[in-house]
């Protein structure tokens, strides 16, 4: 790369609601296939780009969740630009790029509150150049309910926590096809099962070709996952399993990353209108 390189972020949006747009941070309407549009009356997703074209899995949105936009951009990265470095965000939670500190999150109640110095084009650009990824900073795993088994605020780690809250078959079929399709990751598994952080909301910037390697490695797991499992039997929650687990996916790939000496850059999250 000659001087500053050229970044694209998508912003996945599913409903209309305000969101950013700029040089750098690019709407798409995730899950389009199947969209209706008395949804949409004033049009604010149908004037964006959509993850229906091309090589896509948009019709799977309901159960890979945003993913299906990481998706549409791994097939169609022409689209894009051909960008030096691709992210994710989503209409309400972004990356805070002008925070001086790299752990943390903050919470505002609208988008007007975020001071747009955090998703400015320089200020992203600044933050990545010269970084192999950028990633929302890992927050501590506690227990939220007095359900879980243990007091509120208790530390946990990311086993534990997605036993609480999903199938934990799902997370050890994932976890098992890791293992046995891409050996090199082994070392890395356990470690990340019992760590009590996680990277929150597959929200994260990467080096073009990091990114190709990220794409393939994660949809050769999560399709094989997909195929195996029964959506008939489970809630509409449920159904966003493959979702969830590529947030812990994503995780365990940061993980092996940085223990291969790729530069990571943890941002501070900021989440719009709730935690």
């Amino acid at each position: 790369m000659v001087g500053a390189p050229s970044i694209k972020i998508l912003v996945a949006c599913h409903k209309p609601a305000p969101f950013i747009s700029n040089g750098v941070m690019t709407p798409i309407h995730t899950g389009r296939a199947l969209a209706q549009p008395e949804n949409d009356s004033d049009g604010i997703l149908a004037a964006m780009a959509g993850d229906d074209t091309g090589d896509n899995i948009s019709d799977r949105n309901p159960y890979f969740s945003e993913m299906t936009g990481v998706y549409w951009a791994w097939k169609n990265y022409e689209q894009l630009g051909d960008p030096d470095y691709f992210g994710l965000a989503h209409y309400r939670r972004i990356l805070g790029f002008a925070f001086e500190q790299e752990e943390g999150y903050a919470v505002v109640p609208d988008l007007e509150s975020v001071p747009p110095k955090h998703y400015a084009e320089e200020t992203i650009t600044s933050a990545v150049a010269g970084h192999d990824i950028c990633v929302r900073s890992p927050m501590p795993i506690l227990v939220q309910d007095e359900g879980q088994g243990a007091p509120v605020g208790t530390p946990i780690n990311v086993m534990q926590q997605y036993a609480f809250a999903h199938d934990i078959g799902h997370l050890e079929l994932a976890m098992s096809l890791v293992g046995r399709k891409y050996p090199e990751f082994r070392e890395d598994i356990q470690p990340f099962l019992l760590s009590e952080k996680h990277y929150m909301c597959n929200m994260f910037v990467m080096r073009r070709d990091i990114f190709f390697d990220y794409a393939a490695w994660m949809f050769n797991i999560l399709m094989r996952v997909d195929a195996s499992l029964d959506y008939a039997a489970m809630s509409e929650y449920e159904r966003r399993g493959v979702g969830f687990l590529a947030e812990r996916l994503t995780g365990l790939f940061i993980r092996h990353m940085r223990r291969k000496g790729k530069t990571v850059k943890h941002v501070p999250g900021i989440n719009i209108g709730a935690e």
